[in-house]
């Protein structure tokens, strides 16, 4: 995604033409437009854990970042009162022991709250999944991994860096065309296979009566993006100030998942290794809810499995040796593998 301050800055002023509100009203009520009130209490849900001890947490259908006192893990539900949206949005966080300790959103969380609560009347599109990847439970495992692998970065989230890549050569037109940004882009009536053709060479370049003869019509005046891309901007934005990937949508029908990807600091002393770290959370119907972490780095792959339940406990360790085999198929070095309740 390459969105440089400047673009930011624009953004901003889009999202506030598109809002009811006057553009200081907006900053002044953000808290409001998240319906809390001060003395309220909340649930937060701790969605991945950052670096320099903050942590990504969705409170009132929104995502903040925020810096915790506690050791929480991502799945974990923290109650918190709301205390005030200025001059930063501050929460209390409840103890075991009735005590509070206050909680404070940084400043860009809260620039990047009041501009995402800026976007009405809109779903997020991006980054959330309405159709199922598979008709069913997977029979083939890497058809599964295609198939999530299209849904997670063809959904517009990466649209300018793939762009990009269509610039060098790397990427074609009909592969741009698949994702949100692309169905809207505008089409000629009778284009000429020829110049579709020089399109499709991928030079960065379009000829001239591809982007003049246009039968859609152009965003409004004043936007710097069609407006039905904007929960997709707000998902880039999201992910830009968070540094995590967040993707919600169905495996198969019914079938509900979460999964976050996001990049850590290498242990290593080489500055060009680099290590990823991703988590998903399901529930299924016999086993109930289940997180898993995966931990790759160039040593090989550390998997945690987390479950409240004893019996899914036992017969996850059950499973064990068949999962290292499946592990060891793929030629990954299983570095660690254990399951927490």
């Amino acid at each position: 995604m390459l969105i440089n301050d400047e673009i930011q800055k624009q953004l901003l002023q889009l999202f506030a033409k598109s809002s009811n509100l006057p553009k200081v009203e907006a900053e002044q009520q953000s808290a409001s437009q998240l319906q809390l009130t001060p003395g309220q209490q909340v649930q937060a849900e701790v969605v991945a854990k950052l670096p320099n001890h903050l942590f990504l947490a969705r409170i009132a259908g929104e995502l903040f970042k925020m810096e915790l006192p506690l050791n929480v893990q991502p799945g974990e539900t923290m109650h918190m009162t709301f205390v005030s949206a200025e001059p930063r949005i501050t929460f209390e966080l409840a103890r075991a022991d009735n005590g509070k300790v206050p909680v404070t959103i940084s400043t860009t969380g809260k620039w990047l709250s009041s501009l995402m609560n800026s976007v009405i009347a809109q779903e997020s599109s991006s980054s959330q999944s309405l159709s199922p990847i598979l008709n069913g439970p997977p029979t083939d495992t890497e058809l599964f991994a295609v198939r999530l692998k299209e849904a997670m970065t063809l959904g517009g989230l990466f649209y300018e860096s793939h762009l990009a890549e269509w610039a060098r050569g790397d990427r074609q037109i009909a592969q741009l065309l698949v994702e949100p940004q692309g169905k809207l882009s505008r089409r000629l009536v009778n284009p000429d296979p020829d110049l579709l053709q020089k399109g499709n060479e991928g030079n960065g370049i379009l000829p001239k009566s591809i982007a003049e003869e246009a039968t859609a019509s152009k965003p409004a005046a004043g936007f710097i993006a069609d407006p039905q891309t904007l929960p997709i901007i707000k998902d880039q934005l999201a992910t830009l100030n968070s540094g995590v990937l967040i993707w919600n949508g169905q495996a198969w029908p019914e079938q509900k998942v979460e999964i976050s990807v996001r990049e850590r600091e290498a242990d290593g002393s080489s500055p060009q290794e680099r290590e990823w770290e991703t988590s998903l959370r399901l529930q299924l119907p016999a086993l109930g809810e289940i997180s898993a972490t995966l931990h790759l780095s160039g040593a090989g792959l550390n998997i945690v499995l987390q479950t409240d339940d004893a019996r899914t406990a036992a017969i996850l360790l059950k499973g064990l040796p068949v999962l290292k085999e499946r592990v060891d198929e793929a030629g990954i070095n299983l570095t660690e593998m254990v399951i927490k309740r």
